[in-house]
């Protein structure tokens, strides 16, 4: 796991200075080496300006601890160069092909691997092979093209600016993008404002900055003479597809086997790894299987001292029937100086207080080992958020949960359709509220619909729109899970250099898990997770997991009293910003201490960002 960042393109503006000061910016991505590679060559034709390309890499050792996997990396021509954030699982396999169609290694890293594979295949064959997470951009000397490549769930980061002559930036992070000095950090984008006080996130190719855009998981970037053309080499939609007489045992079976070879994959290294287990379904899972594979993996923990956020008795309990070393890790002391420095690894405003835990998590874990397994994914794969259920109590013909929603609200979200009542389910900010937190002239720049483009894209593409569960899941995981819960994992543990991994985002098992009927993912109450809970009570007994779901949910409404709340209404009425209204406060964060404690950490993450903007 590193940083990446670099340019290319004919800007006299493009430096060494300039790719200095974006690499340091990485650097907690990657503490253990740097690398800069800074190109200058004439231009074609005569006449034209040089073409100047850098590349940039902050390097966290996992694989080759050795100077040999250092980067950028070039092949014995130099004619290829890659620069290289993530892991490449199956490069074992992928190596032994490569050396019998006669490549030499000069290396064991993977970075040589898929430098190789490119060299090759070419960059979009290549990326088809690989099974991992990552973002790179590889560099063609003779060409001159340069491709920017992200794998297929989203799991590492890329950003890109394309200047006014064509020339393009690119980085891991926004601040990397931001360092350069060539980002206008006033021109914002007010519609990726409002996506962040509707959903808690930006989603799609937007960000706060107009300038700075998201490429897309599953994409490949290329770049030629000015021109960049971006493509789709892998796309999933949930599309349900049953065989009657297939039983469940028997979908277990197969889960079972692709999750087994997927955490055997995830457990490559050449450094320490463990397993975050907090005694839920999808934790305890990866750590069976974990345990399954190896007996030396320790399992970690997080608890909040005098707070309700203690999960370690039940993850305890489940680390000691799979025979796992178990340490509960307790954050203790003053967390709210750290409160500040969470809210900005993200580079813009982020809307999920999960990432508090996280972070602190990450912390912890990184004092004894530098790869951590994780359980993401297993909620949006296998239907285990609760507002499923809820969908399912509305569009589905479900019996509707008691107590979830009044019968009138049940009976106006079914009016609207399951794509309409959906979105409006999903949403932290309604048009009132909207009306309280932004300004007129912000007011008149925000088209709504717009806001919620990327999520209604992704309900609408789901393959059957008779299929509730199915479009419900497939907008969750081409945007929550993708923009929010896998860039929370990334920023929170990157920033203290530690790699997380998430067995259930292997792209066989996410295709396998896309294409399971209903009656395999959901219990007949609507409960989700059937078949993870099936299998994982092959390894444990049901009293060990069957329990509420507590979820990664911090006590924000407890820390932000007294000082710290007025500290923000005072943080945030002393903003210079165009877009919101200085009494919006009174709503976000009221002075008695009561509302919303998510709207009162997104006023948090807001008021931070614009202190250091």
């Amino acid at each position: 796991m590193c940083g990446i960042a670099g340019f290319i393109g004919t800007d006299a503006r493009l430096d060494e200075t300039r790719l200095k000061r974006m690499q340091e910016a990485l650097r907690h991505r990657g503490p253990d080496d740097g690398g800069i590679r800074f190109f200058e060559s004439a231009g074609e034709g005569g006449g034209e300006a040089p073409l100047r390309v850098g590349m940039a890499h902050r390097r966290l050792s996992i694989l080759d601890l050795s100077p040999a996997g250092r980067q950028p990396m070039a092949d014995a021509g130099e004619r290829h160069w890659i620069c290289y954030n993530g892991e490449f699982y199956n490069s074992p396999d992928i190596r032994t092909d490569l050396s019998r169609r006669g490549v030499e290694f000069r290396s064991t890293s993977d970075t040589e691997v898929l430098l190789q594979l490119c060299r090759r295949d070419g960059v979009p064959d290549a990326v088809r092979r690989v099974n991992g997470m990552f973002a790179f951009s590889h560099f063609d000397a003779a060409s001159r093209v340069l491709h920017l490549a992200r794998d297929r769930a989203g799991q590492k980061p890329l950003f890109y600016v394309r200047l006014p002559d064509g020339s393009l930036l690119y980085a891991s992070e926004i601040p990397a993008l931001l360092a350069s000095g060539l980002v206008e950090t006033d021109d914002l984008d007010v519609q990726a404002i409002d996506q962040f006080w509707t959903l808690g996130y930006t989603t799609g190719a937007r960000t706060f900055y107009r300038a700075i855009r998201r490429l897309r998981p599953g994409s490949l970037a290329r770049w030629q003479q000015g021109q960049l053309d971006i493509s789709s080499y892998w796309q999933v939609s949930f599309a349900p597809e049953d065989a009657p007489d297939k039983s469940l045992d028997a979908y277990a079976d197969e889960l079972e086997s692709l999750l087994e070879d997927s955490v055997r994959l995830r457990l490559l290294s050449d450094v320490p790894v463990a397993v975050c287990l907090s005694g839920g379904i999808d934790s305890s899972l990866v750590a069976a299987m974990v345990s399954r594979l190896r007996k030396d993996v320790p399992a970690y923990t997080v608890s909040f001292a005098g707070t309700d956020h203690d999960e370690s008795a039940a993850a305890s309990a489940v680390a000691a029937h799979l025979g796992l070393p178990h340490r509960i890790l307790d954050v203790a002391g003053a967390l709210s100086p750290e409160f500040a420095r969470i809210a900005g690894w993200t580079g813009e405003p982020f809307g999920d207080a999960s990432s508090i835990p996280m972070y602190f998590l990450s912390r912890e874990i990184r004092r004894h080992a530098t790869v951590a397994l994780t359980g993401d994914g297993g909620d949006e794969l296998f239907g285990g958020y609760a507002h499923y259920r809820e969908g399912l109590g509305i569009w589905g013909g479900m019996r509707p949960i008691p107590g979830a929603r009044s019968a009138g609200r049940r009976w106006l979200l079914r009016g609207m359709g399951l794509e309409r009542g959906f979105l409006r389910m999903q949403r932290h900010v309604n048009g009132g509220l909207r009306r309280k937190l932004f300004t007129p002239d912000a007011l008149s720049r925000i088209d709504p619909a717009v806001t919620l483009q990327e999520r209604r894209r992704w309900i609408a593409g789901a393959a059957d729109p008779a299929h509730a569960p199915a479009r419900m899941q497939n907008c969750d995981f081409h945007t929550y899970m993708t923009d929010d819960v896998l860039a929370k994992v990334d920023r929170m543990s990157m920033a203290h250099g530690l790699e997380c991994r998430s067995p259930f985002m292997d792209h066989r098992l996410i295709e396998w898990a896309a294409r399971l009927p209903a009656r395999i993912t959901l219990a007949e109450d609507g409960t989700g997770k059937r078949v993870l809970g099936h299998l994982l009570g092959r390894f444990l007994p049901e009293r060990l997991f069957r329990r509420p779901k507590q979820g990664f949910t911090p006590p924000w409404e407890t820390w932000c009293t007294g000082e710290m709340r007025e500290t923000l209404r005072k943080d945030w009425r002393g903003m210079a910003d165009p877009f919101m209204r200085k009494e919006a406060i009174d709503v976000l964060a009221p002075p008695d201490g009561g509302g919303s404690p998510v709207l009162s950490w997104m006023a948090y993450s807001y008021a931070t960002w614009r202190r250091g903007s």
